[in-house]
């Protein structure tokens, strides 16, 4: 979401995602980053979403068989640490994104930028705050054919707030997230979430969402941490 934070990686890492939506809508993720002592983490991802063969018409409403459509953005990302200490960070995502609706494409390169302010990370026990603004999707429309959509820009702001719990549980600790998200061709919302940690292995998430088009705007999850 802001590719600034791949700064703050100290190992590589590989993540690995398939998400059933709806009925035949699958969504596959694969992302990797590689961070290195003085160069900065690169970071490769691919982003698929596929919709299975659904009825097609023709201009009069007749059935005229079926037809698919699909999704795609291969993205590219480079984060560096600047200044002493490296607590600022800069970095950027570069995408290619394609959609194809039965035999018709339309594409889009475009990017995204990010910086991240680390702040009080100096002891294990210290309150660490971090602060962060991204600009997405920074490129040109989609085309099919002769009519063109813009792609869902957007500038986030967003603050962070990790603080250990009181005594005697100071070795666990309580994440607050608030941040604001002013889109390009929709009202401004604010997404905020809490994370608690029971023990050291497994983690408490609850988040909610402002002007939700569906639902409540609430979710829930929870987190598993290998000590390995």
């Amino acid at each position: 979401y802001n590719p600034a934070g791949l700064d703050t990686l100290n190992r590589q890492e590989i993540q690995a995602m398939h998400n059933e939506y709806v009925t035949g809508v699958r969504q596959e993720w694969l992302a990797y980053a590689f961070p290195t002592r003085r160069f900065g983490t690169v970071g490769f991802g691919l982003d698929l979403f596929r919709v299975k063969p659904f009825d097609a018409f023709d201009t009069v409403d007749q059935k005229v068989g079926t037809v698919d459509a699909s999704d795609m953005a291969v993205l590219g990302s480079y984060a560096k640490g600047i200044g002493e200490g490296s607590k600022l960070s800069v970095g950027g995502t570069g995408k290619f994104i394609q959609s194809r609706l039965a035999d018709f494409k339309a594409s889009a390169v475009a990017a995204d930028l990010g910086l991240l302010y680390l702040y009080g990370f100096e002891g294990a026990f210290e309150t660490r705050y971090r602060f962060g603004a991204s600009v997405r999707n920074i490129g040109n429309d989609m085309k099919f054919i002769s009519q063109s959509s813009p792609l869902p820009q957007s500038l986030n702001l967003g603050v962070s707030r990790d603080a250990p719990l009181p005594h005697p549980f100071e070795d666990q600790r309580l994440i607050l997230v608030l941040e604001t998200v002013l889109p390009r061709d929709d009202l401004p919302y604010v997404q905020t979430g809490v994370e608690i940690k029971i023990v050291r292995e497994l983690a408490i998430r609850v988040g909610y969402r402002s002007n939700q088009d569906a639902g409540l705007g609430v979710s829930a999850g929870l987190g598993f941490t290998s000590l390995n």
